[in-house]
């Protein structure tokens, strides 16, 4: 591509600081991996495929902000036009260069969905078992992983078998018309004929990869209906209401100590000491009360020892910076409710203009007819010239939604149905749960790829910062130019 240096530098820049992002996601990951896992119980593979499959995910989202400023970079803002080094070569290398790097993305989550996170899963139960080796078990965790891998097989084989709807009657009458005499020989060709040269050609292309994406995709939206919707309203409030840093008060504490002496004082007293030689001797106590004794002096000390560790942490650093670090959770909280709801408001107007839209619906990425306010969208637009501006926003939006999703998971635990699987908390997750938590994770975040383009900001997520050119020479952005054609 003979493209001068002055226009690579916006596009090498877009890349490294995707570059820089990942290398921040990826931090995040082991961080998350290792908070979350329990420190007993700590699987190396099963904690490294969980730290890749997150990184994976998470910067699969936030490739497409970048997406976006590359197709926007082809235009010229001030014009509309096309800049003079944005030929048609120039334009379909950087479109392959994007596509590969989506395709690689979407076949590597589709590898750990299909195949690393059962096996690892697997591979963990196959531990209990100390009498095999390491080949044996992982031979056996990969006996079970065959089914997973036979599903994907089914979706790649649908995907590419699936016959494309005929053409429109349009497109029908066209063709028939235009195609000289149907009686004469060679004029016309097979439908079944066209379709098989079609599949042919599919099979190296992506329309397999694509079909077994969408299917992922449909399974995270379950994911984002169970997991991240209750996350985004309870998330907030747990900001805002803040959690005890301390599970027991120290008057708490020191009420029932007080209490549980009290009550052993009540029962020696049923039993006074009788004079005799060395002090005398306490009359004898009954069963009963000789155990319940016995009890009470065991909660003595182990009040003691809870108020002891209390009083410790109470007085550690970590507790006076809550302290300080309370007034920005209330911030966190408050900034964590206005974008739940602009979130929520999005995907409505959006939903609502999809529902009723008198224009080309999706292949102009379903822009409304009329003027609907989409928030988020409309902020996008704005900041989109002002790259990475919009990359942050977006980059924002991906950790609140995992974040949520995480809150979900935390607070309904991992279940299949009604069945209750695993617990997930802190320093005491399961490698299993951990496991199950990250096919959540990725599930949720291939369907919020979905969610974000087509959902949330769906003229963003089309058209960036590009602009075209009326008759008269001036220049406006896209959606208006929809709505006067």
């Amino acid at each position: 591509m003979d493209t001068p240096l002055d226009a690579l530098l916006p596009f090498l820049g877009a890349w490294g600081l995707y570059g820089l992002i990942g290398a921040g996601l990826l931090g995040f990951s082991i961080f998350f991996t290792v908070y979350y896992s329990d420190k007993q119980d700590r699987e190396p593979f099963a904690m490294l495929v969980t730290v890749l499959a997150l990184t994976l995910c998470l910067t699969t989202v936030a490739l497409f902000p970048v997406d976006i400023f590359m197709v926007s970079s082809i235009m010229d803002p001030t014009t509309g036009l096309r800049h003079d080094w944005a030929t048609d070569a120039a334009v379909v290398e950087i479109q392959q260069s994007v596509q590969m790097t989506y395709a690689v993305a979407y076949g590597l989550i589709a590898s750990f969905c299909f195949f690393w996170i059962p096996l690892s899963y697997f591979y963990f139960e196959e531990l209990a078992d100390e009498g095999q080796t390491t080949f044996r078990r992982l031979w056996a965790s990969f006996k079970y992983t065959l089914f997973f891998i036979l599903i994907a097989a089914i979706l790649l084989l649908t995907g590419l078998l699936m016959k494309p709807n005929s053409s429109g009657e349009g497109d029908r009458q066209e063709g028939s018309f235009g195609g000289g005499d149907s009686s004469g020989g060679g004029g016309g060709s097979s439908p079944e004929l066209d379709w098989l040269k079609d599949l042919l050609g599919k099979i190296g292309g992506m329309q397999p990869l694509a079909f077994v994406a969408g299917v992922l995709a449909l399974a995270g939206m379950t994911v984002l209906v169970f997991y991240t919707a209750p996350g985004l309203t309870l998330l907030p409030f747990h900001l805002l209401a803040g959690a005890k840093s301390l599970p027991v008060g120290v008057e708490e504490l020191e009420e029932q100590l007080d209490l549980n002496k009290a009550r052993q004082i009540t029962i020696l007293n049923r039993y006074p000491m009788t004079a005799g030689a060395g002090g005398g001797n306490r009359q004898q106590m009954s069963d009963r009360n000789r155990h319940l004794l016995s009890e009470l002096a065991q909660e003595e000390i182990l009040l003691e020892n809870r108020l002891k560790l209390v009083l410790r942490v109470r007085d550690s650093c970590w507790h006076r910076c809550l302290c300080i670090i309370r007034p920005f959770q209330i911030l966190l909280g408050l900034a964590g409710s206005i974008l739940t709801v602009l979130l929520v408001g999005s995907i409505t107007v959006t939903s609502i203009g999809q529902l009723d839209s008198d224009l080309c619906g999706a292949p102009c990425g379903f822009i409304f007819g009329r003027d609907l306010p989409n928030p988020l969208n409309m902020v996008l637009v704005r900041i989109s010239p002002y790259f990475p501006a919009d990359y942050a926003v977006i980059v924002m939006i991906i950790l609140y939604m995992f974040w949520a999703t995480t809150k979900g998971i935390i607070s309904l635990g991992i279940r299949f149905l009604w069945v209750h699987l695993y617990k997930f908390r802190r320093h005491a997750t399961q490698p299993q749960g951990l496991l199950a938590a990250t096919m959540l994770w990725m599930l949720s975040l291939a369907a919020l790829s979905y969610t974000l383009t087509m959902a949330v900001a769906p003229e963003y997520s089309m058209f960036g910062s590009q602009r075209y050119v009326c008759s008269n020479g001036l220049s406006a952005n896209v959606r208006a130019g929809m709505h006067k054609n």
